[in-house]
């Protein structure tokens, strides 16, 4: 199960997991996204206490991974192990990391919709 920091990060996971697959890439890959209410409040804070609260419930039967976006540096720290592009392993199945840094952006302070390209999301 994946948690996105916001509600419309899943969104735009499913859909890159989706178009590898039309690419022949992960085919057999099983992933759900966890989809947020409309009304639900999610941001780093939320997210950082699914962090800390899961691995304290009963055993995980499957595998959570929280993805944090890097634009809050207080908290970048607490999500990852040592190296930027590290991943943590909170215990019982519970992982986070931090988006990594697209190849067509030069700063480090990214959110998912970095990853799009500017041409793609500018306004004509």
């Amino acid at each position: 199960m994946i948690f996105g920091e916001g509600k419309t990060d899943c969104k735009h996971l499913k859909a890159a997991l989706a178009r590898l697959k039309e690419k022949g890439f992960y085919k057999k890959l099983s992933v759900k996204f966890y989809d947020y209410d409309a009304n639900q409040q999610i941001n780093n804070k939320q997210l950082l206490e699914i962090c800390t609260i899961f691995p304290k419930l009963e055993q995980n039967k499957n595998i959570i991974i929280c993805i944090f976006d890097r634009d809050v540096r207080d908290v970048n720290k607490l999500v990852i192990d040592g190296e930027p592009n590290a991943y943590k392993h909170w215990g019982n199945k519970v992982y986070s990391l931090l988006l990594p840094i697209p190849p067509h952006r030069n700063f480090k302070e990214i959110a998912i919709e970095h990853f799009y390209l500017d041409e793609e999301i500018r306004c004509s």
